[in-house]
């Protein structure tokens, strides 16, 4: 190597500190890659869950993945989850013979929540939205209850802006005409005012978890614009759309001319979203809308449409009562037909339907809104009154002496701290006053005689001598009536010329003043803004909104109009029961105070029909509960208990007692008096119900339906028969023993065991056990029957011996008993009890008897082979040798 070359590449060599921080900075890429990876990997299982579903095929018996898109199925689950795999489905618990009712595979829901944020500077929406979400998820793709299938659910928690336009994407390419879409919205919407070119008229926003809360560039950049919303929703091919929108869970943000932004929705960003996307909007607060705009977006009371359909009933003569329980009613007086179902008899008649509205709910909204709106108002002004004689109640005596103490009371205080201030000068002072006065008398009387009177004498005898003035000679009067009088004083006069002169002005002023005052509120009234929501308590597990929107689709509502729940439906149910629900909802602890959250419903302005689109499906009716039982029996009445089986679905709410007998008018299930509709108590798992006015002595069989908002259920199985007082009707023989046989064959048994030497009693027990027996079809089911039937048999050949109809009937029962290679233990228990010896005596006996002989046989069956052959007797005959024998 050359000294050029070497030169050359001492040039190329690193330092130790470049070469240390080549190093730093390559460990930093690889970590950067690594953390790449991972979130690629997280974002493309995300994505693969939302596109693909795990579903159970019950006739194969096994697990497949469905494209949601494309609707292809597979047996292997995407590559790109790794170990990782779907959410496995879900099994619910309800009777093998439970048919849910109505389903519908045609609708779709899309839930976005988005309660966690990147960007710290936008506050965290309310975690209680994050377990309503879950809620939703698991009510909307419920078999039982909403009945939407699982790939047409699609939830998205905490979702990006890019995962966001893929999901409306992808409902776009799903969605069929013929289908409804129910969209679930709880996040921020914001209020940007962007000078962008691609915002301009824009300020409504979706915040989503990747907004940038920068600037309101970047803002309007990261978020989803509300018509870009609307657009996208347009471009799905549903006919019906529903969009519930939960926000305004944080305090309203004061106004400034100086901000661009502000973590709140705009007030009419509802009305907006339902004219441009032409869909039905459910609202969790009014959040200052408009109440002019409300008027033009809300459906028209119900009064109006009722009026509409009488005037339809009287053109086409169509009965309002045949039409509004079945069908679905339209607000231009066109009726829609729906398929009629079982719950036809638990929907309200049209007139209560109306009860639910009461008035117009704006109106109701708009009194409320009055305290809030501080409206003024100018009154008639009043001419003053011109200054005259006053005069008030004279003091009575007792005033009078108690006025006078207390004057005294303060002279004496007066005089007590003058003379102890002055109490060296007091007598000095006197002493010459009184020298004054009497060198003053004695000149006086020197010089011209006059005589000298004390001044104060003097007036008083003036006073005396004068004469009294009409003003005082009032006031004498007046203190005579017991009332004191007065003339009005210069300031009264100057008052109420001051007050004359402002009473001219207002006067001159008033009607102007007036029309202006008037004119305001009138405008504060007709477009004035409902009041913002200042803050809300947080409720012990769901945001107030939200559970009662997931009790309305989960069948707590009292009426429906068809298969599907309405979203004017859903809204009367929020707007009766957010309020109510208060107390029972929120934290009693709680700092928070909750201001105002009223629920809205807008519909377009030019679709007023869209408060009649579908949010889900009606859920299915209830399991058929179990057998009821008599608990007591009565004269005339029977109180039965029935309990209710396990199930998954929506509980009953009100149930129904049949009943049936051998009479004419009962001979079929009918209505018992009385029990057409059983109110449920909450959280029982038995119910328990006494059914009056029976017939006396009258055998009746009882069965239960329950029912709950999705109709009524199948009947249960019915009870025994019971027979209201049968203590008062005498019992013959066969009846006793048709009660008893009711029992099963240990009531058998144990009346047989107290009538040990009855043979009567006898032969209809084992009449009975027979009927049982074959009844079963293999003898008796278990084993301490078998046992105590075949004891109680041998006992009735031992007490009865050599008794044809009893060993007959013995005979087969044992035989029953037997049946089976699982009871070798009981036979070998009844050999050495001695059966062979008392069958080989009956043999020889009614050997030419074909019913000894038939059961003999039957019981051969059941012993091991060769137990009835014995050298010393003949063999036993078969049943065609009896024949031969009975006909010679």
């Amino acid at each position: 190597m050359g000294k050029k070359q070497e030169e050359e590449y001492d040039e190329l060599e690193l330092s130790e500190e470049e070469l240390l921080e080549e190093q730093q900075d390559m460990a930093a890429r690889v970590i950067q890659q690594a953390y790449r990876r991972h979130e690629a990997k997280k974002t493309l299982r995300m994505m693969i869950k939302q596109n693909f579903v795990k579903l159970r095929d019950r006739e194969n018996n096994r697990y497949v993945y469905k494209n949601k898109t494309t609707g292809e199925i597979s047996e292997h689950k995407p590559r790109t989850l790794g170990a990782a795999d779907l959410k496995t489905p879900r099994s619910f618990t309800a009777p093998d013979d439970y048919r849910p009712g109505y389903e519908d595979s045609d609708g779709y829901a899309l839930l976005v929540t988005c309660s966690r944020f990147t960007n710290t500077r936008i506050e965290d929406f309310s975690k209680h939205t994050e377990a309503d979400h879950g809620l939703l998820e698991h009510y909307l793709s419920h078999e039982y209850i909403c009945k939407l299938p699982a790939e047409n659910v699609i939830p998205l928690l905490n979702p990006t802006l890019n995962m966001l336009k893929d999901a409306l994407d992808r409902l776009r390419r799903m969605c069929k005409k013929r289908s409804y879409l129910l969209v679930y919205l709880s996040t921020h919407i914001l209020t940007i005012h962007s000078n962008q070119k691609e915002f301009k008229g824009e300020d409504c926003f979706i915040c989503v978890k990747d907004t940038v809360w920068r600037d309101s560039k970047q803002a309007a950049q990261t978020s989803m614009p509300w018509s870009t919303f609307a657009a996208s929703l347009n471009n799905i091919l549903a006919e019906d759309k529903v969009v519930a929108v939960n926000l305004c869970h944080n305090k309203a943000p004061q106004k400034s001319i100086f901000k661009s932004r502000y973590l709140y929705p705009p007030p009419d960003c509802l009305t907006r979203l339902a004219d441009m996307a032409n869909c039905a909007v459910i609202g969790s607060c009014n959040f200052g809308s408009q109440i002019s705009s409300m008027h033009e977006h809300m459906p028209p009371s119900p009064q109006d449409v009722i009026e509409e359909l009488e005037k339809a009933q009287m053109e086409d003569d169509v009965s309002l009562a045949s039409v509004d329980s079945v069908q679905k009613v339209g607000t231009k007086g066109k009726v829609k037909d729906s398929a009629i179902t079982p719950m036809d008899d638990v929907i309200p008649p049209p007139d209560s339907l109306t009860t639910l509205y009461n008035t117009d709910i704006v109106k109701n909204y708009q009194k409320e809104w009055l305290r809030d709106l501080n409206l003024k108002s100018v009154s008639k002004p009043v001419k003053p009154i011109k200054p005259g004689l006053r005069w008030k109640q004279a003091p009575t005596e007792a005033e009078l002496a108690a006025a006078a103490e207390l004057e005294a009371k303060k002279k004496k205080e007066e005089e007590d701290k003058e003379n102890g201030e002055e109490k060296g000068d007091d007598v000095s002072a006197t002493s010459s006053q009184k020298r004054d006065i009497f060198a003053k008398k004695k000149k006086a009387k020197k010089a011209g005689k006059v005589k000298v009177v004390d001044e104060e004498e003097e007036e008083e005898r003036k006073k005396k001598m004068r004469q009294k003035t009409q003003d005082e000679l009032d006031e004498e009067a007046g203190m005579a009536l017991g009332v004191q009088m007065s003339l009005p004083t210069r300031y009264d006069h100057w008052g109420y010329s001051a007050s004359l002169k402002f009473f001219k002005m207002k006067k001159a002023m008033f009607p102007a003043v007036r029309a202006y005052t008037n004119y305001s509120n009138a405008r504060k009234l007709s477009s004035g803004g409902a009041p913002c929501q200042k803050s809300m308590k947080t409720t012990k597990k769901y945001t107030l909104f939200g559970r009662i929107f997931i009790d309305a689709i989960t069948g707590k509502m009292k009426m429906r109009s068809g298969h599907h729940i309405s979203a004017k439906e859903v809204f009367l149910y929020l707007h009766e029961n957010m309020r109510k629900n208060i107390p029972k909802l929120t934290e009693p602890d709680d700092e928070g105070i909750f201001a105002r959250q009223d629920p809205v419903l807008f519909v377009p302005s030019k679709n007023i029909e869209a408060a009649e689109n579908p949010v889900c499906c009606v859920c299915g009716p209830p399991a058929a509960p179990e057998a009821p039982f008599v608990v007591r029996l009565g004269n005339t009445s029977v109180l039965l208990e029935w309990d209710l089986v396990p199930f998954d679905g929506v509980g009953p709410t009100k149930y129904r007692i049949y009943m049936r007998n051998n009479t004419k008018l009962f001979y079929d299930w009918t209505i018992a008096t009385g029990c057409e509709n059983i109110e449920h108590i909450n959280g029982a798992s038995s119910m328990r119900w006494n059914v009056n006015y029976l017939p006396l002595g009258v055998p009746t069989e009882f069965c239960v339906a329950a029912a709950n908002i999705g109709g009524w259920s199948k009947l249960s199985l019915p009870s025994v028969v019971a027979t209201p007082g049968e203590d008062l009707i005498p019992h013959t023989a066969q009846k006793t023993w048709k009660i008893i046989a009711q029992g099963g064959p240990l009531a058998i048994l144990d009346r047989l065991e107290a009538y040990p030497e009855h043979r009567h009693e006898f032969l209809t027990g084992f009449r009975f056990l027979i009927v049982y027996a074959q009844r079963e079809g293999v003898g008796y089911s278990r084993l301490n029957i078998r046992e105590k039937a075949s004891r109680m048999c041998m006992k009735a050949l031992r007490t009865f011996p050599l008794d044809d109809e009893i060993c007959t009937g013995a005979f087969t029962i044992i035989g029953y008993c037997l049946q089976g290679y699982m009871f070798k233990k009981l036979t070998n228990g009844l050999i050495k009890d001695g059966l062979l010896d008392i069958v080989h005596a009956h043999m020889h006996q009614y050997r030419n008897d074909s019913r000894v002989m038939n059961a003999v046989l039957w019981l051969n069956r059941a012993l091991p082979s060769g137990k009835l052959e014995y050298p010393d007797q003949t063999p036993l005959p078969f049943q065609s040798e009896v024949e031969e024998e009975e006909e010679d």
